[in-house]
């Protein structure tokens, strides 16, 4: 049996531009947090839960055997913004 479409090279790119787009959002909110903050290590301390969450999110995901699908996904980044923004009051 072989495969009707390999789409092993379409998995690679978009693996491969994720992970760039990823990298240059975080870099890109950290040097901002820094600008406003006044502190390089106030941007990091506010800027290093950010993915944390998401990635402690996706391996509960993982563990209860959630799909991963933009539904789910949409709702995940929802509840760690509600959390972030709800601490307030």
């Amino acid at each position: 049996m072989s495969p009707y479409r390999d789409r092993s090279q379409l998995m690679e790119l978009t693996t491969h531009t994720v992970m760039e787009n990823l990298i240059a959002g975080v870099t890109l909110v950290t040097l901002i947090l820094a600008l406003f903050l006044g502190s390089p290590r106030a941007a990091l301390i506010v800027a290093i839960p950010i993915p944390l969450s998401l990635s402690v999110a996706f391996i509960g995901m993982d563990a209860t055997g959630t799909p991963v699908n933009l539904l789910s996904i949409g709702a995940v980044d929802f509840g760690d913004d509600r959390g972030r923004f709800d601490r307030d009051g």
